[in-house]
Formats: C-alpha cells, sequence, structure tokens
C-alpha cells in the first residue's frame, strides 16, 4: 500500500519515554514491546482488510463488474481516498481498542500521562510519568470496558436503530443475545463460575455438590476437563 507508516498510526498503550535504559531496561520492556508488536500487526490486518472492503464496495457501487470491477479494486487498494484510510484507520483503532478517549475519562489519562515540572527534581526524573508506574495501562481496560457494555447490552442495537446504521444493529442483537443466554443459563444454574473467593464458603457449596467452572446437562454436572461432553465457560 501506498504511504503507509505503522510509526504514523496508533501503537499498543505503552509509556513514551525510556524509565530505564540500556539492556536492563530493554529486558523490563520485552513484554509491553511483545503486545505492542502484536498489536500492531492485528492493526495492520484490520486496516488493510478494510481497505480491500472499501475498495470493493466502492467498486460496486460504480456498477462495474469482470475486468473492469477488478481493476478498479486493484486499483483503489494501492491508491486509496482520504476518506477510505481514515474509515480504515478507525475500525483498526477500534477493533484493537487503541480509540483515544475523550471527556472525563481523557482527563484522567492526561493526568496519568502528566509529567512532573518541579525545579529541584533531576531531569532524569522530569521525562518519567509517575502515575505511570501504578496504572501501566489505562486506555485500552478502558476501551474493552465500553465496548463490553456497549456490546452486551442493547446500547447498540438501540443506537443503531435511531441511526440506522444496519452494522450497529446486527452487533447489537448479536452481542446483546449472547449476553442474554449466557446470564439465562448462570440464573438457572446450568453453568458455573469460579465461586466465592472465601475459601469456607466455597468447601460449603462444594459439599452440595456444585463445582466451578463446568457447565450442566438435563442429568448431570459434568467437570470440564478433556474428556468431558461440556463446554468449559470461565466468568
Amino acid at each position: 500500500m501506498a504511504n503507509f507508516s505503522l510509526r504514523a498510526r496508533q501503537a499498543f498503550e505503552r509509556a513514551s519515554t525510556q524509565a530505564i535504559k540500556g539492556r536492563v531496561g530493554q529486558v523490563i520492556r520485552v513484554p509491553s514491546e511483545a503486545m505492542s508488536r502484536m498489536t500492531n500487526l492485528l492493526y495492520a490486518g484490520n486496516y488493510f482488510g478494510e481497505l480491500q472492503a472499501l475498495a470493493a464496495r466502492k467498486g460496486l457501487s460504480e456498477g462495474l463488474q469482470g475486468d473492469a470491477f477488478h481493476a478498479r479494486h486493484e486499483y483503489l487498494s494501492h491508491h486509496p481516498t482520504e476518506e477510505m484510510t481514515e474509515a480504515a484507520h478507525k475500525l483498526a483503532t477500534t477493533n484493537t481498542f487503541q480509540n483515544e478517549l475523550s471527556g472525563f475519562a481523557g482527563r484522567i489519562q492526561q493526568a496519568i500521562s502528566a509529567k512532573p515540572n518541579v525545579a529541584w527534581l533531576p531531569e532524569s526524573l522530569k521525562s518519567v510519568s509517575p502515575l505511570k508506574f501504578l496504572f501501566p495501562f489505562y486506555r485500552t481496560p478502558i476501551n474493552l470496558l465500553k465496548a463490553t457494555v456497549t456490546h452486551a447490552t442493547p446500547y447498540e442495537l438501540l443506537n443503531g436503530i435511531a441511526k440506522g446504521d444496519t452494522d450497529a444493529m446486527a452487533r447489537g442483537v448479536l452481542g446483546s443475545s449472547i449476553s442474554a443466554a449466557l446470564a439465562y443459563l448462570a440464573l438457572t444454574g446450568h453453568i458455573t463460575g469460579g465461586g466465592p473467593i472465601d475459601f469456607k464458603k466455597e468447601e460449603t457449596l462444594r459439599a452440595t455438590g456444585w463445582q466451578p467452572t463446568l457447565s450442566r446437562s438435563e442429568t448431570s454436572m459434568c467437570p470440564t476437563d478433556a474428556s468431558s461432553r461440556s463446554v468449559s465457560l470461565p466468568v
């Protein structure tokens, strides 16, 4: 693709400065660097996949067929318009939970990323955000929470109906249906979670025949091991 560079795109949420230099710092940053590279890979897959889809939709909307359609699709895939690249970027950041936060959540993120500007501090400490040590990842968990609330409730379905967005309606129907089904199975005792944190309460519950993380058939409750017919549903 022309004019594409991951350096100009949103990478996995991580500290923008390297507080610990040298080989020790490189070793410490291995987990976050691995997650960053994996997120970049997922981002690229979503980005290019959306460009291909948009190029195909554009060709179909123009009424092209056969070789003319393939030629137009190939051209737009390699020379996307600004609207196409923006749409692909938006989808890729959404699917990798790297959306920029706004409002109250955005202000908290800015506070966490703030660097001290006190005259008596050494310059080396001024380049580090102290709260990043307590909250190394903030944007990604918040986006995960927002996606869970959006997709697992009727919110997106109602929002899609209000805006006439068929994709949002489809996601809303699918997500809320799965959530409702899992909630029903949990409330009726057909699936169980991890159980109480308190050991004594868990032992009391086990004495009744209850077991954690299993599904129950109509006749029995089966542990979720490799030989079981049930499917593990850890909650």
